[in-house]
Order: structure tokens, then C-alpha cells, then sequence
């Protein structure tokens, strides 16, 4: 099937009895009767044609086709065929928009193409109008009644199809749908709320602060899967490090993520490069914020595992920022996690999955040794801005399951420290500083 995405002018005028009426044209669909038109322009036929003289004793497909239009072409001849072999049972009238001129040129130049046994007409811009469309080949099954029994496309003109429709058996036709609304020149809003993916990135929007949102409406037992991602007023740095951090925390404390840049102004707050910003052409902060923030939404239908998802939202930046994501590795200072002799952790025997710390206990259910000490990292900083507490961690326990645990505390909370020495002293995990190879992250900018 072609399309057509072509300014119609439509002269909205009626034939009746011959004459002309300009009156506005209202659309037909299934189950409308057409009206008595007076079809002319009619190839090799001087005299005019009514619509009705088509219907009245017989089915009636009106062909709407097109000479640049391929599949057009290969359906004009099956459409003779089946006026052949249902003589006295069917009429075709075959539609084209393009002038006289332009169709007769086309047919001369192409005899192999049979169009004897059915009505053309050219120079159309009513039929049109009523049966409006952007698709070719377009198909309207008429009824001897004068009724739009069908509209199809070209799949559904068959032999075994035509001859139920004549013999009034019930079937049913996929009906051709046609967004008449479709503008490709403009923002796509037709699938909203039932796209695949979708992202959508934008420069600095006054008014809106800086932050995050993550949805994760699946609570799997073991994993964190995610739908959505929504950063707003961020800077380059900081959508970096959402990605590569996959927000476990909320910011790059011990230097995984290095960026080599030559301007540290297009990725880096005011405050966290003053030398560079009192350097730069920006005279505020609202100056540099409009360069270099943006917002950026990444969606899904359906959640998936975060590592795949913060990997679209990877590949998103490296496209829209001009930066190139490398991981490497490097030797730094880490919290070596080692399980001491004689302990061992049971596998969880149910699968939800939970942290709780309150200044009474802390208890985790099903959680991986990682997943729990980053938690623990984090929330018991002493503020958000605050650095975290330990090192990167490596785990080197051993213990291949999630874990259970339960530590009481005797008074308020304690401090993260003896958080440890209580999980140490009941469940045998030792924490040691080392340098070792850690996974670490360079962004290097390739914008000019």
C-alpha cells in the first residue's frame, strides 16, 4: 500500500440531476447511503454516469488508485478479473484524483494493465471528499441499495469475498482505517498512552527545579525493575551519573565516574567548577542553567530489569550530550566484604523482599549483601549531602543467595559503625579497606 500526504482542494460541490450545488460535503462511513452522484470525466464516455446506474442491480466497488501508486497498479487488472468472472453481479468504478491527461498517458503507456470491463473516472475531488483517506489503494463496497457495506484495502478484494458479499452471506471485512488527522510534520501524540518506548529529551524549561523521579510498579522479590525516569533541570554530570550509578546514590563520591572534557562549564554546576565558571561567558547562574541543563524522560509500557533499562537511558545520552561512555577499571580504595568461618547464611524461604531500619531494628528479607549495605551506606549518612560513610563495596563473602537479618538496637539507632560491629559480631561479615580493581566510568566529551 502507498501513501498519499497531499493538500487536496476539494470544491465541495454536489451533482444532482446534472447541475451543480455547492454544498458542504459530509463524510460517508459504514452503513451510510451514498448519494445519486453524477460521475464525469468518465474514460471513453462522453455522456454522464449517476452512481446509482453502478449500484442499483449489482455490487459496486468504488477503486480509489493512483498511477505512481504500485500496489494500484497490481490491483486495476485482479479487479477486471473478478468484473469478468462475475458479469451482471459486479461493477468497479476506479477513482483517480490526477487529471484526464496524466491517467491516459499512464494507460497508454502500460497496455499489459486490463481496465476494459470497469468505469474510470479522473480529475476527482468529491468522491474524495466523501470517502476521505490517505492510503491507496482504497476500497468502498456499495451495496445494491445504495448503502457502504465495506471499506477496505487491498488484501481483503478477493474472489471467495466478492462472491459471499453478492450472495448477501454475513462475513466481516478488516475495515481500512484512515487518520485523516495524521500530520507527519508534526509532533507524534497518536499513540500516547500505548507506545513501546519513548524518549524524550529537552533543553533548560523555566520554572521547573532540579530533580529525579523513578517508577518501579513492580515489586519482583529479588530485582528492581523500572518503567520510567524522569530528570528535570539536571546537568550533564549529574544525567551521567544517574545512568552509570542507576541512582543508588546520589552522587559520585569516590571518583567511579571521570570526565574528560575541555570545558567543565557544560557539565558541571557553577559550584562545583568556580574557577571554570568565573572564567566562562556566563555572568549567572540562570545564564549557565539555560545552556546546560535539560530534562529527560525515558518510558516503557512495561517495566524491565534496571540494568537494561539504565542501558537505553546510556545509549539516549551518549546521542543527545555528544559524550562516549567507556567503563574500565581501576585500582582504588574499596570495603572488602568477607564472611568469617563458621557462618553461613540460609537461602530465604518465601519471596518478597524488604529493608527496614527503624531506631529499633534493622531487618532485611531476601536482599543481596550488596543491595543491603549500599542501602545501609546511604541512609545512614548523617545528611543527604553528606559523603557516604564506606568505600565502594566488593563482596567477597562467598554467599551466592539473598540473605535474611534481623539486628535489634538496645536504645535510639547507633551509628552506622556499630550497625557494623552488630551485624559483624551475629553474622560473621567482616569489613576491611583495600585497594582493588573497581569498575569505573569515563565520559569523554566529543562535542567541538
Amino acid at each position: 500500500m502507498k501513501t498519499i500526504f497531499k493538500v487536496i482542494i476539494i470544491c465541495a460541490y454536489l451533482f444532482s440531476g446534472g447541475s451543480y450545488a455547492q454544498e458542504k460535503i459530509t463524510e460517508l462511513k459504514i452503513g451510510d447511503k451514498v448519494p445519486d452522484i453524477v460521475l464525469k470525466n468518465v474514460i471513453g464516455n462522453d455522456k454522464s454516469i449517476t452512481l446509482s446506474s453502478l449500484h442499483q442491480q449489482d455490487l459496486l466497488i468504488i477503486n480509489f488508485w493512483a498511477t505512481w501508486c504500485g500496489a494500484c497498479i497490481d490491483e486495476l487488472p485482479k479487479l477486471d478479473s473478478l468484473v469478468t468472472t462475475n458479469k451482471g453481479k459486479l461493477k468497479v468504478l476506479a477513482v483517480a484524483y490526477e487529471k484526464a491527461s496524466v491517467v491516459n498517458s499512464f494507460l497508454l503507456k502500460h497496455p499489459e494493465i486490463k481496465t476494459s470491463n470497469f468505469v474510470m473516472t479522473t480529475d476527482d475531488n468529491v468522491l474524495m471528499e466523501y470517502f476521505s483517506h490517505h492510503v491507496f489503494p482504497h476500497n468502498v463496497w456499495i451495496d445494491r441499495n445504495g448503502i457502504v457495506k465495506y471499506i477496505t484495502g487491498q488484501e481483503e478484494v478477493t474472489e471467495k469475498n466478492v462472491k459471499q458479499v453478492i450472495s448477501q452471506q454475513a462475513i466481516s471485512l478488516r475495515k481500512k482505517t484512515d487518520r485523516i488527522d495524521f500530520d507527519p510534520y508534526a509532533p507524534f501524540h497518536l499513540s500516547d498512552s500505548a507506545f513501546i518506548y519513548r524518549s524524550i529529551f529537552t533543553g533548560f524549561i523555566d520554572g521547573i527545579l532540579g530533580g529525579h523521579t523513578l517508577s518501579t510498579p513492580w515489586k519482583h522479590p529479588t530485582e528492581r525493575w523500572v518503567n520510567r525516569i524522569f530528570c528535570y533541570t539536571q546537568s550533564k554530570a549529574q544525567l551521567c551519573w544517574t545512568a552509570i550509578n542507576e541512582l543508588w546514590t546520589s552522587y559520585n563520591d569516590y571518583g567511579v565516574m571521570k570526565i574528560e572534557t575541555n570545558d567543565s562549564t557544560r557539565f558541571f554546576w557553577p559550584s562545583e567548577c568556580p574557577k571554570s565558571y568565573a572564567n566562562s561567558k556566563y555572568r549567572s547562574i540562570q545564564d549557565w542553567r539555560i545552556d546546560n541543563t535539560y530534562c529527560y524522560e525515558l518510558s516503557l509500557p512495561q517495566p524491565i530489569k534496571d540494568s537494561a533499562f539504565f542501558a537505553f537511558m546510556r545509549n539516549d545520552l551518549e546521542r543527545m550530550l555528544q559524550v562516549q561512555i567507556v567503563k574500565s577499571t581501576e585500582i582504588m580504595p574499596t570495603c572488602v566484604l568477607t564472611l568469617q568461618k563458621g557462618f553461613t547464611f540460609k537461602k530465604p524461604e518465601n519471596d518478597s523482599s524488604y529493608i527496614e531500619l527503624t531506631k529499633l531494628h534493622l531487618k532485611a528479607h531476601n536482599v543481596s549483601i550488596l543491595h543491603l549495605f549500599n542501602f545501609l551506606n546511604q541512609k545512614t549518612k548523617v545528611s543527604s549531602a553528606a559523603k557516604e560513610v564506606d568505600f565502594p563495596y566488593v563482596d567477597e563473602t562467598g554467599v551466592k543467595s539473598n540473605i535474611d537479618l534481623n539486628v535489634d538496637f538496645n536504645a535510639a539507632k547507633p551509628l552506622y559503625a556499630t550497625i557494623k560491629n552488630l551485624i559483624s559480631n551475629k553474622y560473621g561479615i567482616n569489613f576491611e579497606v583495600k585497594k582493588e580493581k573497581y569498575p569505573v566510568y569515563i565520559i569523554k566529551d566529543l562535542a567541538p
